[in-house]
């Protein structure tokens, strides 16, 4: 599933980085690290590294280095550009359909409205924010 990722989204790292010349680490595994800026003709984003200095990926490989947090790119919404960037286990997730915000559930590449129950192709909708279940309570 591709991901967008723009300025200000949190990422968590999951790998440790380290500088070349002297082999320190730049990254902590857990750490979450805000987006500073994104240069898509470069293929690259920056964050501040536990240096407080800037630090730059490629966009193509972050992955090596942060986890994929759905929820934190795009405002949480997730880009459709082919069969597979459709959700694959949820059933009830917000939609944009033709500029518009709408609840709906999902079953077998079809969006049904909730509101009327009608059926819309994905290739009608342009992105979706899966809505999850929340956890029990702890006590």
């Amino acid at each position: 599933m591709k991901q967008e990722i723009v300025k200000g989204a949190q990422l968590t790292a999951i790998n440790v980085c380290k500088m070349r010349r002297t082999g320190q680490e730049t990254l902590t595994i857990g750490n979450v690290y805000e987006v500073l800026g994104v240069n898509n003709n470069e293929d690259e984003f920056w964050i501040k590294d536990d240096f407080d200095k800037q630090h730059f990926f490629g966009i193509s490989d972050y992955t090596d280095y942060f986890e994929s947090l759905n929820s934190k790119f795009n405002n949480g919404w997730i880009k459709i550009e082919s069969e597979d960037d459709l959700p694959k286990n949820i059933t009830e997730c917000w939609i944009n359909y033709k500029d518009k915000i709408l609840l709906s559930l999902y079953q077998s590449k079809h969006f049904v409205l909730k509101s009327e129950f009608s059926l819309l192709p994905f290739n009608l909708i342009t992105h979706y924010q899966p809505i999850e279940k929340p956890k029990p309570p702890i006590y």
